[in-house]
């Protein structure tokens, strides 16, 4: 009877969401809590799934999330905003921008949202659906090391930044 209790415990031991760890494999999906990636010690370049829920997004003018960006072949639009992510144990503002941001979007392509009312009322509708209290979703974020730190500019933040990839708003 104790080795049966003893495996049993093993097994309840395995599916609990487990710490950031450089040892584990991305493939095996530990979820992270959000305090971990606030602690002193964060893996970058890192990959971690959170469960979470959206508590604020910016800018909350919608119509400001896509910016004109000059490239090679003439001026281009992108997706540039962030989300504020939060579980029970903190929240994390996570960076969403150009084709991550369209890929969140379900494939609504960037544009002047000024403009382009039909992609406007889409995005607002999945919004309203990411920020309902009881929508929680799976999401995946990296993180990257924080710019270096210019002379004289003591009021650089020095947070790890975090970036969505590979999530998408679902129906």
């Amino acid at each position: 009877r104790a080795c049966v209790r003893a495996c049993v415990c093993v097994c309840v031991v395995y599916v609990l969401p487990a710490p950031p760890s450089p040892l584990l494999s991305w493939s095996r999906r530990f979820v992270t809590a959000i305090r971990h990636l606030q602690g002193s010690y964060v893996p970058c370049p890192g990959r971690f799934l959170l469960r979470a829920k959206v508590t604020a997004v910016f800018p909350e003018d919608i119509r400001r999330w896509c910016k004109p960006v000059n490239e090679s072949n003439g001026v281009a639009w992108h997706y540039f905003f962030s989300i504020t992510l939060a579980d029970a144990t903190g929240q994390q503002e996570v960076v969403v921008a150009r084709e991550e941001a369209k890929y969140f979007l379900r494939g609504i392509p960037a544009s002047n949202l000024e403009e382009n009312k039909t992609s406007l009322r889409l995005i607002k509708k999945r919004v309203a659906k990411l920020l309902k209290a009881e929508s929680w979703g799976m999401f995946m974020v990296r993180s990257y090391p924080p710019p270096e730190e210019e002379e004289g500019d003591e009021d650089f933040e020095d947070d790890t930044p975090f970036f969505l990839f590979g999530t998408w708003i679902s129906d």
